[in-house]
């Protein structure tokens, strides 16, 4: 498919009908992505701090202490949902009244770190919007106090009674405005999204990588609406099997150059596959945690990272990560993370 001779061109209808199946592959255009001369720039997009839950609550007339959860949102980088559920006790005057929280769903080993929020919430009032039932609060949520709400809400008789309008075959609405106004620390949850020093949210950026020009590496060019992409045929042929044989394995031999080229595709199969081998791959020799991680930080490979950094539970194994001839090119952001989790577990030691 790729020319014989070094410099060959090939049209891509040759090999379009390798990746037609894949979601999104790129070849018409790369989605999220702008190019000058060839180079590609990835624009990373602002993290949102300002969200509503809308939440149809259904049996709630059966609703116990144990309480059902809403769907799942990130703000800021950080995961967030709504709790209910009925409590009777000394601070309800010991009637049953129906609670509402906001939960902090990522834990954060770090001391420093903590988010600020602040929320609305309303029972809907099918009847009268006039009458809807509302709470406001502001609250710092950290490591050890990761939810906010009301105890005492609504009273469960007033809900359950169709003549209040809440309520409609057993099923009330539950909306909250939730806006995070600040995080502060350092999120492990893999979302990407660190503090640095001005407090401000940093996406690491990726580095830029071309093929606009050949090199030693490449031996045939690729032609993507009119342009001309110089690549290595072995690796190429090596991404379509990847791409097609479940079968073919990842390994450190081949992963940069299946990023590499899955990446500037936007091939999401074939990235997932080497994300997942790069969170699974330990014991291997030579293949180091470094290496790891800095393929992670080059690729904005989440997941990878944060399984990567689950595995430094002891400060003898950021002491050896250290050690690694490629923790130098580790990035900055990464390193921060590093270091703060170092000084948790010194603290502990």
């Amino acid at each position: 498919m790729v020319g014989h001779k070094r410099g060959a061109s090939t049209s891509v209808e040759a090999l379009h009908n390798e990746v037609n199946n894949e979601e999104d592959n790129g070849l018409n255009g790369i989605n999220g992505h702008s190019g000058v001369n060839g180079v590609i720039k990835r624009s990373a997009p602002a993290p949102v701090s300002k969200q509503t839950i809308r939440w149809e609550v259904t049996d709630v007339s059966s609703i116990e202490e144990g309480g059902k959860n809403s769907p799942v949102i990130t703000l800021m980088g950080v995961k967030w949902y709504l709790r209910v559920r009925t409590e009777r006790s000394d601070r309800t005057s010991n009637e049953t009244w129906f609670s509402v929280y906001v939960y902090c769903k990522d834990t954060n080993p770090l001391d420093v770190w903590y988010a600020d929020v602040v929320s609305n919430i309303r029972m809907v009032n099918r009847r009268d919007e006039t009458k809807d039932k509302k709470e406001k609060f502001s609250y710092r949520f950290t490591h050890g106090l990761t939810n906010s709400g009301y105890a005492s809400f609504i009273k469960q008789s007033d809900m359950l009674s169709p003549a209040q309008g809440f309520i409609f075959e057993d099923k009330v609405i539950i909306e909250a405005d939730i806006e995070v106004l600040k995080v502060h620390g350092l999120n492990l949850a893999s979302t990407g999204f660190h503090l640095i020093s001005d407090h401000s949210l940093l996406r690491p950026q990726p580095i830029p990588r071309t093929f606009s020009a050949p090199s030693p590496l490449t031996d045939g060019i690729l032609v993507v609406d009119g342009k001309k992409l110089h690549i290595s045929k072995p690796e190429f042929l090596g991404l379509l099997n990847v791409l097609h044989d479940a079968d073919m394995p990842v390994n450190p031999t081949n992963c940069r150059s299946l990023l590499n080229l899955a990446d500037r595709f936007q091939i999401k199969s074939v990235l997932g596959r080497v994300e997942h081998f790069l969170c699974t791959c330990y014991g291997i020799p030579d293949f180091t945690l470094a290496i790891r991680l800095r393929l992670a930080d080059e690729f904005n490979l989440f997941e990878a990272q944060h399984a990567i950094l689950q595995k430094l539970t002891k400060v003898s194994d950021i002491t050896s990560l250290k050690n690694q001839r490629d923790y130098v090119l580790v990035s900055d952001t990464t390193k921060l993370l590093i270091n703060e989790l170092h000084l948790k577990l010194l603290s502990k030691a």
